[in-house]
């Protein structure tokens, strides 16, 4: 890169404005490189199309109503997704907490409790499994984000123990990103409607 792609310090200000710094000067350059398994090939993503798909992120976050100082926490290896979700988080100035995709339940549910995240986003059906076991102990966390749909069918199955004991059936990325979120609340989110303890 040139001299004049160097953006300084006073012009980003924090991390999110110089990924907007960087958009705004290199739309249409390659921004990330990642490997599609699906179709065993390498893909592209300009600094605008990063934009955009950060946009999706950052919509659903919204209309999940997260707040600026909120924690939402990412159980994934490193790929694409976690790229989008951390950059979406970072631009609506919430908190990204990482957690190892192989941790045991007692440690990442002990972080997501200390760190009262509300969403957690996790790749699909192993940590959807992981994460049931300690389902009763994670009070703060209000929706569960898979990236794999296949999710979905454990919804059905446990369903009887879900509406007994936990209230945060799990949904697709792309079906939380989509423009009719309120179908998927009515179909797959119960919003803490758990008896009190005590």
């Amino acid at each position: 890169m040139g001299q004049t792609n160097l953006i300084s310090f006073h012009q980003a200000q924090t991390l999110s404005g110089l990924f907007d710094c960087r958009v705004e000067r290199s739309p249409d350059q390659r921004a990330y490189r990642f490997y599609r398994s699906e179709t065993d090939c390498w893909d592209d993503l300009t600094w605008a199309q990063v934009r955009d798909r950060a946009a999706l992120w950052q919509r659903a976050m919204q209309a999940d109503g997260l707040e600026a100082g909120d924690r939402v926490a990412v159980m994934l290896n490193n790929c694409l997704e976690w790229v989008l979700f951390d950059l979406a988080a970072t631009g609506l100035e919430l908190v990204t907490v990482p957690l190892y995709v192989n941790d045991r339940q007692e440690n990442f549910s002990y972080i997501l409790q200390s760190t009262q995240s509300r969403l957690l986003l996790t790749d699909g059906i192993e940590q959807w499994q992981r994460i049931e076991e300690v389902g009763d102990q994670l009070d703060s966390v209000e929706r569960i984000v898979t990236l794999q749909p296949s999710v979905k069918s454990i919804v059905i199955r446990a369903c009887v123990r879900l509406m007994i004991g936990y209230p945060i059936p799990p949904v697709t990325a792309t079906a939380w990103r989509a423009v009719h979120l309120k179908v998927w609340r009515r179909l797959f989110h119960l919003r803490h409607d758990r008896p009190p303890k005590g």
